[in-house]
């Protein structure tokens, strides 16, 4: 007997049926060791290897025998299932345009149609604009690094079956770091990157933590008159430890992190036309300057253009 060999297939797409030549006689009956990859079976009468892998399996030799009256016959075959990634760089997808059972990455600017795929990763400085329907089943990974910050424009309609991950690298060098999330991300959401463990976070007197995290006191700022550009003292623990979203904190770590910031499951106001960013005001202090200075953050998972803010609050000040 003999199979086609090597096989590589797609976990979640079904394969076609790999079927063996046999000579020398009729066969009774065919086994294989070892198992094949899970979702694969061995039909014992026919000797077909059919289904639909349901899990990742490295490239493995898998020895069939054949059976019959006057003894019995091998043959291997060799199987491999990857995750069916198909990535969009140059202006066209590696494989093909992304379907329910695909992960996707975009690596360099998109603009067009959207698609469903399992998961989505945005590539830093990529930025992707969604000219229809997009769905996302599982994750949706933007991520931001020394190379830039991953973007999702939203020009149509995005629906998001999973989670949303914003996935950020730290380093000691960068001093302390701007951030923000357009959704709400409790300290048990962030992780390390890539794994389940949540990463610790810090009080700015504590040690041995992975990250630590100020806010902005512009209450204490109003009520001192003072705004010192450098270890100023309109900095705050944040409590309870929670990033609220549209708000914007301060970042800093010991050692090189990257950390994931994952939202709550089916998170969609992320990717709404319009969204609200929290801001209190302070106006106490009798000198105008100091009044009402808050660190903000993004409500959209793209960038922002604040001439198109709402004009109700006008004039903003910023630095």
């Amino acid at each position: 007997i003999s199979y086609a060999s090597p096989q590589t297939y797609l976990k979640g797409v079904a394969i076609t049926a790999l079927i063996p030549t046999s000579s020398g006689g009729g066969v009774v009956s065919y086994s294989v060791s070892p198992s094949l990859p899970a979702g694969l079976s061995l039909n014992t009468s026919t000797g077909v290897i059919s289904g639909t892998p349901t899990s990742v399996s490295p490239c493995t030799t898998y020895t069939i025998t054949a059976t019959n009256a006057c003894g019995n016959s091998t043959a291997t075959v060799n199987i491999t299932v990857n995750d069916p990634i198909t990535i969009w760089d140059s202006g066209s997808w590696s494989l093909s345009t992304p379907t329910t059972n695909y992960n996707a990455i975009i690596n360099d600017t998109y603009n067009g149609s959207g698609f469903t795929c399992n998961d989505l990763t945005i590539n830093p400085g990529v930025k992707a604009t969604i000219t229809d329907n997009l769905t996302v089943g599982d994750t949706l990974t933007l991520v931001s690094n020394d190379g830039g910050t991953a973007q999702l424009l939203n020009n149509g309609t995005v629906t998001n079956n999973g989670v949303i991950r914003i996935r950020k690298t730290f380093k000691p060098s960068y001093g302390w770091v701007f951030f923000s999330a357009p959704y709400d991300v409790p300290a048990a959401n962030v992780k390390i990157a890539g794994t389940n463990t949540q990463a610790t976070w810090g009080d700015i007197t504590d040690t041995g933590v992975d990250f630590y995290v100020q806010e902005y006191d512009g209450a204490l700022r109003d009520a001192t008159g003072k705004a010192a550009v450098s270890n100023g003292l309109n900095w705050k623990n944040v409590s309870p430890k929670t990033f609220v979203k549209g708000k914007g904190y301060i970042i800093a770590v010991a050692s090189d992190k990257t950390l994931d910031f994952i939202s709550a499951t089916g998170e969609s106001s992320a990717f709404a036309s319009t969204g609200e960013i929290p801001v209190t005001k302070h106006t106490t202090n009798a000198t105008v300057t100091h009044n009402s200075w808050n660190l903000i953050g993004q409500p959209f998972l793209s960038s922002f253009d604040l001439a198109n803010a709402t004009q109700d609050q006008a004039p903003f000040y910023y630095y």
